[in-house]
């Protein structure tokens, strides 16, 4: 996830300083006072790289997420199936059609969070390019 990020950045910022050579570092200079100029020509930047941090980590927090859960649901039914009597069957029987459905929905969201990535990453390609 991290590398997807990274390595947009680098694109995105290497075809934007080819087209717009060094016009595009204005891009960080927003016009204020001279007193704080160095102060926001620092946050923009900051702004700038935060924006491709931002993506990873929600993109790894949705994975981690996700496999948490897996994992405590299967944890759970393995402790279902140590049981005995009719509660094993019926149990794992459930147990197994969740972990199911938590896996297709695992599956929805990281098309969704593919489709947000992308999205967000076309957003602000369009602002720099």
């Amino acid at each position: 996830m991290f590398f997807f990020s990274i390595t947009s950045l680098g694109g995105i910022t290497f075809l934007s300083i080819e087209q717009k050579g060094w016009r595009f570092f204005d891009l960080f200079k927003p016009e204020a006072p001279k007193l704080l100029e160095h102060f926001l020509i620092l946050i923009e930047f900051i702004s700038f790289l935060i924006r491709f941090i931002s993506l990873a980590v929600r993109l790894f927090a949705n994975m981690v997420a996700g496999h948490a859960l897996l994992k405590i649901l299967l944890l759970f039914l393995l402790v279902l199936l140590n049981a005995t009597g009719i509660s094993v069957i019926v149990g794992s029987l459930l147990g197994f059609i969740i972990i199911l459905a938590v896996v297709a929905l695992e599956l929805l969201i990281a098309f969704l969070q593919a489709y947000v990535f992308i999205f967000l990453m076309l957003v602000y390609t369009k602002e720099l390019l």
